[in-house]
Order: C-alpha cells, then sequence, then structure tokens
C-alpha cells in the first residue's frame, strides 16, 4: 500500500510536470468526433447551427490509462467569407456557468467579423450538464440557501456554519470519485484534450470571471497551445478563492454609487429619493423592513438576503438598473409603484440572484464548490468567518455579510489534489486582457495584479465604467474594438489602455 500511495503521488507529479512544459504523457490517439444535434438541456433553438458532441478524458490524469469520464462540446462553425482562422474556446465563468450554449450568446453580442474566421466551441466542465454528471443530492432546505452563502435570517451564526456543514457531508456521501478531480487543473488538462480532439495545433480563447482565471492558468500550463486569448473580468485568486470572493464587499461599495446616481436622476419617476445619499438610505430601509417582515413578490419570496442579492445582481449591469428601481418602487410603496405582477416582471430578469430551480441548482453546486473549495485551500476555523462576516457586514453595507460568511468549503472533506497551477509570464505575447475600472464581482485592483503578474505576455484594456463583463456586455467602442481587433487582424495594443467615460453610460 505504501509503495503505491508513493508511486501514485510521483505519477501524479510527473504529470503535472509534463503538462506544465506542453507535453503529453501518454499522447492518445486522436478521438473520431461525431458531431450532431444537441441534447435537450443545451436549449439550441432550431435552425441555430449550434452542434455537440462529447469528448473521453481520464477521470485522473496522474492514471491516463485508467477510468475515462465525457466532457459535452458545442460547435458553431465558421461563416465565412474568407479563411477559417480556428476554434475560439469559450467559457462562461462561474465555476459552474453551462458552457456548452455559450456559443450562441456569444454569436449574437460580438460583431460577424469575429464569427467569420472562428468555429466557436462551448464544453461544460466535468460533472455538469452534458459532461459526466455528479450530484451531492442536497435536501431542498440545502438548496434554498445555496450557493450564495449569507447568514440564515433570524438564526444563530452557529445554524449558518451547521447548514454549510451539512453540505459539505452530503458531497463526500454521495457525489463519488468523480468530484475530488473537479478543479482548475484538471479542467485545463480537459481543455487541452478538447482540442486535441478537434485537430487544433493552438486554440484562441475567450473567459469572462472564473472564465478568465481558467484561461491564464491554460495559457501557463500550455503556452505553446494557445493563439490569441482574451481574458475579461479576471479574479485574483493566487492568494485563494475565499480572499478573491470578498473582493465582492469593496467592489459592490464602489459600484453602487453609479446605480444610486441614476436612482436619484429620475426622483420624478421613482420617488427613492432626490440624491444619492437619500437612495442610500432607502436602501437600508428596505433591508431592515425586509428582515422584519419578507414581502412576497409574485413566487418569490424578498427577505434581507433576496432584496441584497437581487440588489448585487444588478451592479453587474447599467441594464438592470431600471427593473432594480421597480422592483425597490414595490416594496417602498413609492407613488405609481408598479402593481405585484409588474414587479415580479421585473425581478425576472434578476433572478439569477434567487434561488435557482432544484433540478439546476442539483447539477451547478457540486461544480462550483469543488472548484473554489479545491483549488485553494481554505481556512478551517469556524471563528474566523464570524469575525470576517461581522467585518465585512460593517465596513461593507452595500453586500453586507455575504462576502465574509462561511461556506461548504470551510468543512470541504477533499484537499487540494497539487499546489495550484501558477499564473505566469512565460509564453508568447497573446493575452488581452479587459476590464471596467467600477466591476462589483472581479475589481479592477484584483485584474491590475492578474496583469502584472502575467509579464510581457498580456497587454490591458480598462474601460471608465461599472459593471461585470466587457466583451459583448457593454457597448464601450474602445474596449471591443481592442477585443475585435485582436481576435480578427491579430493586433494588440502597443502598451496597456486606458478608455475614457462615455458620458453617463446611461
Amino acid at each position: 500500500m505504501r509503495c503505491r500511495r508513493a508511486c501514485r503521488r510521483a505519477a501524479g507529479v510527473a504529470v503535472a510536470l509534463t503538462l506544465l512544459t506542453g507535453g503529453s504523457p501518454a499522447a492518445p490517439a486522436p478521438q473520431r468526433l461525431r458531431w450532431g444535434p444537441c441534447p435537450a438541456e443545451v436549449a439550441a433553438p432550431a435552425g441555430s447551427g449550434l452542434q455537440c458532441t462529447t469528448v473521453r478524458v481520464p477521470l485522473d490524469y496522474a492514471e491516463p490509462a485508467g477510468r475515462s469520464v465525457t466532457i459535452g462540446v458545442s460547435r458553431l462553425a465558421a461563416t465565412g467569407p474568407g479563411p477559417r482562422r480556428g476554434v475560439l474556446l469559450l467559457n462562461p465563468g462561474g465555476p459552474g456557468g453551462p458552457g456548452t450554449p455559450m456559443p450562441l450568446w456569444f454569436a449574437a453580442h460580438v460583431p460577424a467579423s469575429v464569427r467569420a474566421g472562428y468555429d466557436l466551441i462551448g464544453f461544460d466542465t466535468r460533472g455538469l450538464f452534458t459532461s459526466t454528471p455528479v450530484s451531492c443530492r442536497l435536501s431542498a432546505a440545502q438548496l434554498r440557501h445555496a450557493p450564495v452563502s449569507l447568514p440564515l435570517p433570524h438564526r444563530p451564526f452557529a445554524a449558518t456554519a451547521e447548514l454549510h456543514r451539512s453540505i459539505a457531508q452530503s458531497c463526500a456521501r454521495h457525489a463519488g470519485d468523480l468530484l475530488p478531480t473537479m478543479h482548475t487543473a484538471t479542467i485545463a488538462r480537459d481543455m487541452d484534450r478538447i482540442r486535441r480532439a478537434l485537430g487544433e495545433e493552438r486554440i484562441s480563447y475567450y473567459g469572462v470571471s472564473y472564465g478568465a482565471h481558467l484561461g491564464a492558468v491554460y495559457a501557463g500550463a500550455f503556452p505553446g497551445r494557445t493563439d490569441r486569448v482574451v481574458l475579461d473580468s479576471a479574479p485574483d485568486a493566487r492568494a485563494g478563492w475565499w480572499k478573491a470572493l470578498r473582493a465582492f464587499g469593496p467592489g459592490s461599495q464602489q459600484r453602487f454609487p453609479d446605480l444610486t446616481a441614476y436612482v436619484a436622476e429620475r426622483e420624478a419617476a421613482y420617488h427613492l429619493g432626490a440624491t444619492a445619499d437619500q437612495v442610500s438610505e432607502t436602501y437600508a430601509r428596505l433591508l431592515a423592513e425586509a428582515a422584519a417582515r419578507p414581502k412576497k413578490v409574485g413566487q418569490y419570496t424578498v427577505d434581507e438576503n433576496v432584496l441584497r442579492q437581487i440588489t448585487l445582481q444588478a451592479l453587474f449591469a447599467d441594464a438592470s438598473f431600471p427593473q432594480l428601481a421597480d422592483v425597490w418602487r414595490y416594496l417602498a410603496h413609492a407613488p405609481g409603484a408598479p402593481d405585484e405582477a409588474k414587479a415580479e416582471k421585473a425581478l425576472v430578469p434578476l433572478q439569477a440572484a434567487v434561488p435557482l430551480e432544484p433540478r439546476i441548482q442539483q447539477i451547478v453546486l457540486p461544480t462550483t464548490l469543488a472548484v473554489l473549495c479545491q483549488d485553494t485551500p481554505w481556512p478551517r476555523s469556524v471563528e474566523t468567518y464570524r469575525r470576517a462576516q461581522r467585518h465585512d457586514a460593517w465596513r461593507y453595507p452595500v453586500a453586507g455579510a455575504m462576502t465574509g460568511n462561511i461556506w461548504p468549503c470551510a468543512f470541504w472533506p477533499y484537499r487540494p489534489q497539487e499546489p495550484p497551477w501558477r499564473i505566469g509570464g512565460r509564453g508568447p505575447r497573446n493575452i488581452l486582457m479587459l476590464q471596467n475600472r467600477r466591476d462589483p464581482a472581479t475589481p479592477y485592483a484584483g485584474a491590475r495584479a492578474v496583469r502584472k503578474v502575467l509579464g510581457h505576455r498580456a497587454v490591458m484594456v480598462d474601460a471608465a465604467q461599472g459593471g461585470h463583463g466587457v466583451y459583448g456586455f457593454t457597448a464601450d467602442p474602445c474596449a471591443n474594438g481592442a477585443a475585435t481587433a485582436w481576435l480578427t487582424r491579430g493586433t494588440l495594443p502597443r502598451t496597456d489602455l486606458s478608455c475614457p467615460a462615455r458620458g453617463t453610460g446611461r
């Protein structure tokens, strides 16, 4: 047994070192992909042109000839005219975001010139949707309070901690041997197997949020396999995911004035405050009222946590401000407020911030937790989170205690299988970073830190606007133009570029 464990560790190290230098430990024969209609869960409209297949990858890269699992892959073929440049692999972030539908979203939000030269390739990371599935078999109560980590209303902190302990225990009991392999280093290896199965020597890449971190890891591990890379709204996860997630506190605090200014400028319509400070006071009052007495808005029960979540969700895009203002108007009984049916309709675009359909959440949550909990170590002391929760609730009242609250990662049964793959500057100058200066989720300071680590490999274009996501998410012509020029013509700015503000952007 001792030799077997030692040999396994040695094999894992050898595999990691080989992959980090761009080699292949086993060089399996190329897979023959059979493209066809996508499974129902991809929800590809008829006539969209999206095709799907699966790629087989090792369950454990330390045993490449052992058991395999499947990765669901989608393709939207290049439209032309003109020569096909190659493939553009896409990742929507999360972790846990559905990747197979992403080519359709991307094609609808970027210039036709990008579609012309690339096959757009989406993929569901292992354990997710069209890939080999995993489930923690969580109860309705566990799902109701996950995956966003907020204190249980009207319950002591110990109850919140016990809830997250139970989620970790359920994953340990039910998720099987796939779950421990679901972390960023393995996903990067899966990406290279996808590249190989597609018959491509190099791949271009676009990833947003966690997808930007994943792209940076892949580019560092396989520098010679990357063509043109775009990292949009990158988090700084080098010090661990808990620290990166806590950046939501200062990020949302910096972004919130965009929202309050928007609402105050429309006092005649919204009646929520004539100044930004008055609107902030209204928000604080609504939080207190929702905590004392949750209110029904159609199918949703809006308590303090839900109100905070939908407000944070609205900070992701200026386009969400009107919907959130209508929900606030309804809760505040403001003059001319919409009725309940209209308030519910306004809340629907923000529903990503409230508990998902249980069937979907059973799929997404294990993937999210596996990556966050297994990439980097988390504090194991419950008291650490209690103190952080109190600190963040006082320091960052927009997000409140969410950013410092405890996660199942505090009790996660699996430790990281290997040290995190480092992001670094070794390789060609072929990475374009995009970043909003007032990003609530992945703040500008974190992206700048990642940019510094990437060194000569990268150039960064930042936009003087708020929101999470740049390319395809906003109309900034400077930042979007830089991304399009890079993907279509291979032109990068000579140095880092700061795009000027475009008025209010509203």
